[in-house]
């Protein structure tokens, strides 16, 4: 995919502070999620490395007539105005069955209290919608792409004004009711980064729709 021109100037920082990368490697340029608050929320827990992994309807990538990325690709991930902030490197890619994806993989993707509990609801509720929205059925055995990455090239002036613009949201008007096994406590978390001097708070409020999912079909808005 070439680069879109919006995030030429980006790109053009990265390759010239990471040496020796191969312009073939960049698969899409990026938002997560399906709003501007989900978006920007998620790009957040991504630049203060708290998520590191995030999760896609298989069916999703084959409607838009695209592969998932594989291992070694790049991607630049956005905010919900199309501002880039980082670039991430795919480091594995797992399909499987949505009731098959496990605690580990919930942990590194970082969301809410980062439990397995709290990915079922959550992507639960955005894959029913997703799926109402494209005329399908949500179903527990539907496969996803599991894609862990890392973050390899995030300017720090960029990440530390980003972050510090980032501000927790009221969490009320959850969407859907939250099983006993998950609590109001566990659901909205907050963290600390160890350097406060760079952001105070570095896991906002997430609502239970939080997912991590690749925005696709938009190299940027």
């Amino acid at each position: 995919m070439p680069i879109p021109e919006i995030i030429v100037a980006f790109w053009s920082g990265f390759t010239a502070t990471v040496s020796g990368v191969d312009e073939s490697r960049f698969y899409e340029a990026f938002c997560f999620g399906d709003s501007e608050v989900l978006a920007d929320e998620l790009a957040a827990l991504v630049l203060a490395g708290t998520k590191r992994a995030t999760a896609g309807s298989l069916w999703s990538y084959e409607a838009s007539g695209r592969s998932p990325p594989t291992v070694g690709d790049l991607s630049v991930v956005t905010n919900w105005a199309g501002t880039p902030l980082c670039v991430i490197e795919t480091q594995s890619v797992e399909v499987c069955a949505f009731s098959d994806v496990t605690a580990e993989f919930a942990a590194t993707e970082g969301e809410g209290d980062a439990s397995l509990d709290f990915l079922r609801v959550a992507h639960t509720a955005f894959f029913t919608r997703e799926c109402a929205a494209a005329g399908r059925q949500f179903t527990h055995d539907m496969r996803v792409v599991c894609e862990r990455f890392r973050v390899i090239y995030q300017p720090t002036w960029r990440a530390f004004g980003y972050l510090r613009r980032r501000k927790p949201r009221p969490t009320h008007c959850l969407s859907f009711v939250i099983p006993p096994s998950i609590s109001s406590k566990n659901v909205n978390t907050a963290g600390t980064t160890n350097n406060d001097k760079i952001v105070d708070v570095i896991k906002p409020p997430i609502t239970a729709t939080a997912i991590g999912e690749r925005k696709l079909g938009s190299a940027v808005p």
